[in-house]
C-alpha cells in the first residue's frame, strides 16, 4: 500500500508538485511549475498521501489501456513519491469507484488532481462522497496559473471522521441518451492522482466540534439558475446528487 507522509502542507514543495506521467509507454518529463496556492485548514500533523489508486474497487472499472465506463490507470512519479493515477476522458462516462481508506479519526480530505500543458491546462470537476453521505458532492478545481509543465494540485473537500468509511468518486458526465449506450455522455476529463488526508489532533477535533455546534453564524448556499440550476442528467442518481 502506497501511503506517504510529508511534513509539508498543501503542495509537496515550494515550487509546487511536479510530476512525470507515463502514458502508453511514452514518458513525458517537463520543468517544475510555479507555486500553486492551496486553500485548506492549517494543521499540526503531517499529511498522508494515498497514491495507490489501483486499489479502488471494483477492479473491473480499472484498466491499463482505458475503456468505456472505466478508469485508465497511469503510472506517475514526483520528486517525493510515485503512484498510479486514474484518468477518465471526454466520452468515458467512468463508473463510480471506491477507495478503502481503512483509517480512524478526524481528517481533512483533499483530492490531488493532475494537470498538464499537453491539452492545455483545464478546469476539472469530480463527484466525491464518503460511505455515510446520502449523495455525491461536486468538486471544482480551476486550471493552474502556470506557464508550462505538469502539476498536481490539492483540492480541499471537507473535514470528516473517517472511522469505518471509504471514499468514492466518479466522473462528471451528462447523460445525452439512455444509460448503457456506447455514445451516451459528454464528460469532464479528469486525472485523479491521489487522496490526501491530514489527521487532526485532539485539540483540533475539540475546536472543530465546538465551532460546528455554535449558532452565531449560518451556512449560505447559493446556486445560479443559468448553467448550474438545471439537472441536465435526469437519472435518479444524478437528481439526488444535484
Amino acid at each position: 500500500m502506497n501511503r506517504h507522509e510529508s511534513a509539508t502542507s498543501g503542495v509537496l514543495a515550494p515550487e509546487g508538485l511536479a510530476a512525470s506521467a507515463s502514458c502508453g509507454g511514452e514518458e513525458t518529463v517537463t520543468s517544475q511549475p510555479e507555486a500553486t496556492e492551496i486553500m485548506g485548514p492549517v494543521r499540526r500533523n503531517p499529511p498522508l498521501y494515498l497514491s495507490d489508486l489501483d486499489r479502488c474497487l471494483p477492479a473491473s472499472a480499472l484498466s491499463r489501456e482505458g475503456r468505456l465506463f472505466g478508469w485508465r490507470m497511469i503510472d506517475y512519479e514526483t520528486e517525493h513519491f510515485e503512484g498510479i493515477m486514474l484518468r477518465a476522458g471526454p466520452e468515458t462516462a467512468a463508473a463510480a469507484v471506491e477507495y478503502p481508506l481503512e483509517l480512524e479519526g478526524w481528517h481533512d480530505v483533499y483530492l490531488g488532481l493532475f494537470n498538464t500543458a499537453w491539452r492545455p491546462y483545464l478546469d476539472q470537476r469530480l463527484w466525491v462522497k464518503l460511505t455515510e453521505d446520502p449523495a455525491f458532492s461536486c468538486l471544482f478545481l480551476q486550471a493552474p496559473n502556470v506557464e508550462k509543465g505538469q502539476v498536481i494540485q490539492d483540492l480541499f473537500w471537507r473535514t470528516a471522521d473517517l472511522t469505518g468509511q471509504h471514499l468514492s468518486f466518479k466522473q462528471v458526465a451528462t447523460e445525452l441518451i439512455p444509460d448503457g449506450h456506447p455514445c451516451r455522455s459528454t464528460c469532464d476529463t479528469v486525472w485523479v492522482a491521489y487522496i490526501k488526508l491530514v489527521p487532526l489532533d485532539a485539540d483540533e477535533v475539540t475546536a472543530l466540534q465546538s465551532d460546528r455546534k455554535q449558532t452565531g453564524t449560518r451556512r449560505l448556499f447559493a446556486t445560479q439558475d443559468w448553467g448550474s440550476g438545471f439537472a441536465w442528467d435526469a437519472s435518479e442518481g444524478a437528481i439526488r446528487d444535484q
